[in-house]
């Protein structure tokens, strides 16, 4: 049965068409797969990716010389810190000196300052193959005027003894200042 004019009308339309939407229907479909699945893949491996060969070398051969570099920092550390006199002793001693710390901080206060109370948090050793350990000192002085606090802050600066201060208040009315700080000592081998 031929068909009706109005059908054959159609069905010319739909076979000059039918290339275009298939091509429509096909882009629609890999377009966004390849954007959304193949592509963030294939970057991966390509300049400047995760995975690039190039960039592991790259790195790699940074932490071996980093490596390097530790490896004789800790040489030099371990031939100077043997020695007890030694300057380096004294920026990390080889053990934690908890006794000594009132006096320490008491010396170092400027003049009309007082230390009032000092406290030691305990640490624990960390677990793991660090050489490196911190101790944790709560101090509270007394007698404090703005110009002291800057002379107390910059002997804690100018100290040879490796000191991060963690956080200080003060009370200008009170003449009180609070300080915790960090101090660092290198745990020795057993």
């Amino acid at each position: 049965m031929p068909l009706q004019p109005k059908n054959k009308t159609r069905a010319i339309i739909f076979n000059a068409l039918s290339p275009i939407l298939i091509v429509l229907v096909f882009g629609g479909v890999v377009a966004p797969s390849y954007v959304y699945l193949l592509q963030p893949r294939v970057q991966l491996y390509l300049n400047g990716g995760e995975l690039n060969l190039k960039a592991i070398r790259e790195k790699l051969t940074d932490r071996e010389q980093y490596l390097a570099d530790l490896k004789s920092f800790h040489a030099f550390y371990e031939e100077r810190g043997a020695q007890g006199n030694d300057a380096l002793s004294v920026l990390l001693p080889l053990v934690p000196d908890n006794e000594s710390l009132f006096g320490f901080f008491e010396e170092i206060a400027p003049d009309g300052v007082q230390l009032e109370a000092i406290d030691i948090a305990p640490q624990l050793p960390k677990k793991g193959k660090q050489t490196i350990q911190n101790i944790t000192v709560a101090l509270s002085y007394v007698g404090v005027q703005y110009e002291t606090l800057k002379l107390l802050l910059g002997a804690l600066e100018t100290n040879k003894r490796l000191i991060d201060v963690d956080s200080f208040s003060f009370d200008p009315v009170g003449r009180l200042a609070t300080l915790t700080v960090k101090l660092y000592y290198a745990q020795a081998r057993k």
